[in-house]
């Protein structure tokens, strides 16, 4: 009966050692697929050149060529900031920025679309058009205006700025 004993323990053994040792080496493998995200930027615009006085179709929008969702942002940029008092943008037929879409932030000059971008879609245009209310005194001619974008991806972030700020 000793030996009997033994040999059942022996073969418990056995089996745990061989069940340990499969469950060691087994092996199996699984495929993870990683896609990259693309937000890629593009702007559209509709631009004519202004006259003193007449105001004058500028339209500048974002338009999300990418493959995922992102937030926008942008910022007017002029060749010479002395230029500012003498310009007025439009929306429409209202002063101002088109403030249904763009917020602005009191930190800093950027204006923050308020809606997600989904990929292949474009923003509301930042403003549609721009009067220059006097004429350009020589020392700020040429004036250029610029209007610069930046996208984050969204997902992730609940605002705009929340997802700037983070990449920042």
């Amino acid at each position: 009966m000793k030996k009997f004993g033994i040999f059942i323990g022996v073969s418990a053994a056995g089996f745990v050692a061989a069940g340990i040792g499969a469950f060691l080496t087994s092996a199996g493998s699984r495929i993870n697929a990683i896609r990259f995200g693309d937000h890629a930027i593009t702007v559209r615009e509709i631009y004519v050149s202004p006259v003193p006085g007449e105001i004058t179709v500028k339209n500048p929008r974002a338009c999300n060529s990418g493959n995922v969702d992102c937030y926008v942002r942008a910022k007017v940029l002029l060749s010479d900031s002395r230029a500012e008092e003498y310009l007025a943008y439009w929306t429409d037929e209202k002063p101002g920025w088109n403030a249904s879409f763009w917020q602005e932030n009191g930190e800093n000059a950027w204006l923050y679309y308020s809606e997600i971008l989904e990929a292949g879609e474009e923003t509301a245009p930042v403003f549609t058009h721009i009067q220059l209310k006097d004429e350009l005194p020589p020392e700020v001619k040429p004036l250029v205006i610029d209007v610069i974008f930046e996208s984050v991806q969204a997902e992730g972030f609940l605002s705009p700025v929340d997802a700037f700020t983070a990449i920042q």
